[in-house]
């Protein structure tokens, strides 16, 4: 948090956004925001991340673009100095005042600001202009070619070699994510992608504060300096207020400061007893401090300026791990208040490749992280400076970044005009993010050419400003001496053989590996996401030469044709697939095994300093990748794997391979690791082995103790199912309790048959045979067998509702005779990906529960009881939680009409009515039954029952897209009717029912008295255009 004192934002819906030349239409704009952002919303777009996307995404950079604002300043402004800000514009831009040119701009991080004092009055509207310069047309080849099959790799418009014509042409930087290489597509942003805002002062201006603490030795005192960076327009004396507020308690000082005319620097500093000090996650309390300050001028009662900054008391120090020389280059061992910590987590992307829409999103991804047991985030080649709530939730959460500067895979030219320009960038990233304890680090950028002792006039120039501006410690890069990147995927023959190797190096080969920067395995994105933005004809079978698929990152992203959906690893332990959705079961099931795996064996080698997989999260939806979270913040299988491997305490195998050999079986060692901050005693540890049917064939328990960063062998197990049910699969069990009996983790294994042909389909697959080992005696071709299904059902326990959240608990119950494998709980209404489902794709054994619980920010429109929701399993039917206080609904909403009758070309819409009855336990309507396209007149019946009436309700209809002119509905339930109109939209969907568009939300209340208790009838008409139906469901308030 740094907040000024006046400020006046310009943020907001209210701008126009006009192409120079008229080649697009004038639209609305939303600042911050991106051009193409913009027209996508007005339409003049096709949705930019749909299938090939729009072809006119090329053209939109090869025009000038100019914003306009109508604004008024706020008349308390009377006689102050005006500043205008703005904190990113991307890239070059042209600023005019009501026509007049006030400021010239080139660079997209580097904040400006203009003194407009002089051109402002306070009558009457201002109008504020800013053009921005198309892309330079010597670049577009370089942006189109390297778009594609690997990136352009073995041509001269490599990715790469795009990034640096980019700076070497601009003379300066541009987010990486302009080409984005295999996990995004090209696109040349363009726009005011952050705040915009009018700052006023009297005399005086505070420009930046700076402030920073640190804890003597015994940690019962600390020394708290702020630095104020001062403007003045004349000589002048006063005073600062200094408000210091800590979670329990506040101190107030003041402080006489003389300024010049010009810019100044005030020091402060006071001692602080008992501080409370900021921790990382997993290792205490985040306790922040709040420093406000006002300044006040000689005789005025008013401040002139004001300055408010939140931070915290800690003290960071990086040494050498142990048995390494102490004048290695890059030390490693991270130290927080005296206590050692491991630096454990991922790599940060762009939350969108249009930057201007990253916005919000910052706090969610900070809650996934703590939440998987992450204390770290290296924040990937400066791709985008998140907006100050990522970095506020940070700070909160305990979770430590590295930053790193905004270039990757390059060494900056030594040129004059480039390397001011890097040293621009480097000052404001670090003025502005300087004061937020989480920061531990800096860094020169991703894979750069450069290491700790490379002698470059930007590393020595940025070596000189961090010393001056912060002082944390700076890496020339990532990796840089002792630090590893790769390998980045699962391959069930190498992998756990590669990560078992005790002796892995760093990416020069010269020391060990004491960081791992970058590791990853790969996954599919999550169904319902895939469904929403690649057309059913993309989907399957695989096509290798599909450009949807190699647009999506599936197919030939980089390396090989394989990367990342690498179909031909799917089939060797499942076979062929038989659907989408089970190539794509299969897949993040691989993800997840390879990730939860190199987690654990990286927590096991205790004397490293630290890891961060890649990556968090995607900066768009790709079709796969290495991504723990989906672009819509939704977490995909591997995220849990990891979250299990990241538990304080981690019970987990050590072994070679998935599949163990038919006739000598396959070790594996049982391993307990702690990175609990104090020793833990007395834990109980049991295993559990089934063959396919459920029988339990062997079991273990003990007890154990484990001291903080310790790694202990508890011993050794031999995965070899009874000799009639050899060709398994097999399911381990692991289980860890404390010393009071509550479970402190739970996790499962499946492996298979070595020689057997997908050896692990039957995990899901049913129908395979159940042949006794030896019998046929013939063994080529042999397959794995199915596992035994499950049988869950799911009820409602709980749910808790306040105004800041919701809480849901569900109990899942397997009543069958064999464990339920990876068990997940979806929504059954609405596709929410803002909830956060606490337990998921773990395990239930034979006859237990395990309980579920859900939590979700308020939503407008369903409750999460309201919503409903489906539990499904690998091998069992699917359990579901009927919606409450819903009396009809059909569908679920997720932005598509997939499902509905005529979606896949069987018709599109009937004339005349259509009657529906509904279930009417549930109130659904199957969505097979009804037409995807509205345009006619629809009737549904349902039950209300006496608990219902008296209670108003409302209708909601998500329309997947309209007509368009808009649409425009009646809705009449028994005697009472409403009318809804919807926006206008795209217009695909009445012949391009799969192509993505542009949904809306229509609400239509009813009151009590339109309920009757029995038979309702709902009779909904098109009166306007038409809408294809995304869901519709008829709830209670």
């Amino acid at each position: 948090m740094n907040k000024a004192e006046y400020a006046y934002s310009l943020n907001g819906t209210d701008w126009t956004l006009e192409c120079v030349g008229g080649a697009f239409p004038t639209i609305p704009a939303t600042v911050p925001g991106n051009i193409q952002a913009d027209l996508e919303n007005a339409r003049c777009l096709k949705p930019l991340w749909y299938g090939m996307g729009d072809e006119r995404i090329w053209e939109v950079a090869r025009h000038d673009w100019r914003y306009d604002k109508e604004f008024t300043v706020p008349p308390a402004w009377k006689g102050k100095r005006i500043k205008l800000s703005f904190d990113g514009a991307d890239y070059a831009c042209d600023v005019y005042l009501d026509g007049r040119k006030i400021a010239a701009h080139e660079g997209q991080f580097e904040r400006f600001s203009v003194d407009i004092t002089e051109d402002i009055r306070l009558e009457g509207s201002h109008k504020l202009s800013v053009l921005f310069h198309k892309m330079p047309p010597e670049l577009e080849e370089y942006l189109q070619k390297s778009d594609g099959a690997g990136s352009g790799e073995g041509t001269p418009f490599f990715f790469v070699w795009g990034m640096n014509k980019t700076r070497q042409v601009l003379r300066g930087l541009k987010s990486i994510t302009n080409f984005s290489y295999d996990w995004g597509t090209n696109i040349w942003t363009m726009g005011l992608w952050k705040d915009v805002t009018l700052y006023a002062s009297d005399v005086a201006r505070i420009e930046d504060l700076r402030v920073w603490s640190e804890p003597d030795d015994s940690y019962k005192q600390a020394i708290v300096r702020g630095t104020w960076e001062i403007n003045s327009t004349e000589d002048a004396e006063g005073e600062l207020d200094i408000l210091l507020t800590s979670p329990n308690s506040q101190y107030r000082f003041q402080q006489t400061v003389r300024l010049k005319a010009g810019d100044n620097r005030i020091l402060w500093e006071q001692t602080v007893d008992d501080p409370e000090l900021w921790w990382p996650a997993g290792h205490g309390e985040q306790p922040l401090y709040t420093l406000e300050s006002k300044l006040y001028m000689a005789e005025s009662p008013t401040p002139s300026d004001g300055r408010t900054v939140r931070f915290g008391i800690r003290r960071l120090e990086w040494g050498q791990l142990d048995g390494v020389p102490e004048d290695f280059i890059n030390p490693l061992k991270l130290t927080v208040n005296g206590r050692r910590i491991r630096t454990m987590g991922s790599n940060m992307s762009s939350p969108d490749l249009l930057h201007g829409r990253a916005h919000g999103r910052g706090r969610l991804y900070a809650q996934r992280a703590k939440e998987a047991g992450f204390n770290t985030l290296r924040m990937h080649a400066g791709q985008i400076v998140f907006t100050e709530d990522f970095y506020d939730a940070c700070d909160e959460m305990g979770l430590l970044l590295s930053i790193e500067f905004p270039a990757g895979n390059c060494i900056i030219e030594e040129d004059e005009d480039i390397v001011r320009h890097w040293c621009g960038v480097v000052t404001d990233m670090v003025k502005l993010l300087r004061n937020h304890p989480s920061i531990m680090e800096w860094s020169g950028g991703n894979e750069m050419g450069w290491q700790q002792d490379t002698v470059h006039p930007a590393l020595e120039a940025t070596r000189a400003i961090i010393a001056e501006e912060d002082g944390r410690y700076f890496r020339a890069t990532c990796p840089a001496q002792g630090v590893r990147h790769a390998p980045w995927d699962y391959n069930a023959a190498i992998h756990y053989k590669l990560y078992n190797d005790e002796n892995m190096r760093d990416q020069t080969g010269t020391y060990p590996m004491m960081r791992n920067g970058e590791f990853g395995t790969q996954t599919p994105n999550n169904l319902e996401l895939l469904k929403r933005t690649i057309p059913p004809r993309s989907r399957f079978p695989i096509d290798k030469n599909d450009p949807v698929l190699i647009r999506k990152n599936m197919i030939k992203a980089a390396f090989n044709d394989e990367v990342w959906l690498m179909p031909d690893n799917i089939e060797r332990l499942f076979g062929k697939a038989e659907s989408f959705e089970e190539l794509i079961k299969s897949a993040q099931w691989m993800g997840a095994e390879g990730l939860r795996y190199a987690f654990d064996s990286l927590r096991w080698r205790t004397g490293m300093g630290g890891f961060t997989s890649w990556c968090f999260n995607e900066p768009w939806p790709n079709g796969a990748g290495s991504f723990l979270v989906d672009h819509d913040g939704r977490p995909v299988h591997m995220y849990y794997g990891v979250a299990q491997a990241m538990e304080p305490i981690n019970l987990c195998l050590k072994y070679d391979s998935v599949l163990f050999d038919l006739f000598d079986g396959l070790e594996a060692e049982l391993i307990l690791c702690s990175d609990e901050p104090e020793d833990v005693k007395d834990l109980r540890w049991r295993y559990v082995l089934r063959d396919r049917h459920g029988d339990v064939y062997r079991s273990d328990e003990g007890v154990a103790s484990i001291g903080m960063l310790e790694a202990k062998s508890l011993g050794r197990i031999t995965i070899e199912p009874p000799l009639p049910v050899r060709t398994g699969p097999v399911i381990l069990e692991l289980y860890l309790n404390d010393a009071d009996g509550k479970r402190v983790n739970e996790r499962l294994y499946v492996f298979g048959a070595q020689g057997a042909r997908a050896p692990l389909a039957g995990m899901y697959k049913e129908g395979l045979p159940d042949p006794e080992f030896g019998s046929p005696p013939t063994y080529t071709g042999m397959l794995g067998g199915s596992v035994k299904r499950a049988a869950i059902n799911a009820e409602a326990l709980s749910h808790e509702s306040d105004a800041e959240g919701e809480t849901l608990r569900l109990r899942v119950t397997n009543t069958g005779e064999m464990t339920a494998l990876y068990v997940e709980t979806h929504p059954l209404l609405l596709y929410r990906t803002d909830i956060t489902v606490h337990e998921q794709f773990g395990f239930i054994p034979p006859g237990e529960h395990r309980d579920v619980t859900i939590t979700a920010p308020r939503g407008e429109d369903l409750t999460l009881l309201q919503t409903g929701w489906y539990v499904t399993a690998f091998n069992a039917e699917t359990a579901e939680v009927h919606p409450q206080d819903v009396a009809l609904w059909t569908g679920r909403q997720d932005r598509t009409c997939e499902g509905f009758a005529g979606f896949d070309g069987d018709g599109s819409s009937a004339t005349g009515a259509i009657s529906f009855a509904a279930e009417p336990s549930s109130g659904r309507v199957p969505a097979e039954e009804v037409p995807y396209l509205w345009e006619q007149k629809l009737e549904f019946r349902f039950t209300v029952g006496k608990e219902q009436t008296g209670k108003a309700g409302t209708l909601w209809i998500y329309s997947a897209d309209q007509a368009e002119g808009g649409a425009g509905i009646t809705a009449r339930l028994n005697d009472t009717e409403r009318s809804g109109e919807i926006p206008a939209g795209y217009g695909f969907q009445k012949t391009e029912p799969w192509q993505l568009a542009m949904p809306q939300t229509t609400p239509i209340a009813f009151p009590p008295e339109a309920f009757q208790e029995g038979e309702n009838l709902l009779v909904i008409s098109t009166v306007k255009g038409w809408i294809s139906i995304d869901a519709m469901n008829l709830s209670f308030r």
